[in-house]
């Protein structure tokens, strides 16, 4: 292979790597990316908590490089589902929030989410979710919810 050659196969190793440097920087520049887990994903409410608050306890693990702070208006909450014969039903998007207070990349802690109890017995899923208020959801961002089961009995 002459000198031509050599610099084509250099452009085209230096192109490959400028790519591979894309790909690695998109996947850490999505703010949206975190883990949220439970210690517990079923609880079992008696009816004595009907439309009341209840706490239940979920880690948030920051994968991203973006800080959840009060400061960025990010908070915790959930999507409401009745579970019916296998077939989930949503009941509602806009549910109380919870401060996380901060948690920096890479830094994981527990917060206790404030859920209010549904009024009728049965099954429900709270799909928790992060957001930033006025911007989105980071579920529609790319980060996977976290399903707990709650039957009010």
């Amino acid at each position: 292979m002459g000198k031509r050659g050599s610099i084509i196969g250099g452009v085209g190793l230096l192109f490959g790597c400028y790519i591979l440097t894309l790909f690695w920087i998109s996947g850490k520049q999505n703010p949206y990316l975190v883990q949220i887990d439970a210690k517990q994903d079923y609880f079992m409410i008696d009816r004595e908590w009907v439309g009341e608050e209840f706490e239940i306890p979920v880690v948030i693990h920051n994968t991203s490089w973006k800080a959840i702070a009060a400061e960025f208006r990010i908070s915790l909450s959930y999507h409401l589902y009745a579970l019916n014969q296998e077939e989930q039903t949503l009941l509602s998007i806009e549910n109380i929030r919870t401060e996380p207070g901060q948690i920096l990349p890479g830094e994981q802690k527990e917060v206790s989410m404030r859920i209010t109890v549904p009024l009728e017995k049965g099954v429900y899923i709270f799909y928790v979710d992060l957001l930033e208020e006025g911007v989105t959801w980071y579920s529609e961002r790319g980060t996977k919810t976290k399903p707990i089961v709650v039957e009010v009995i």
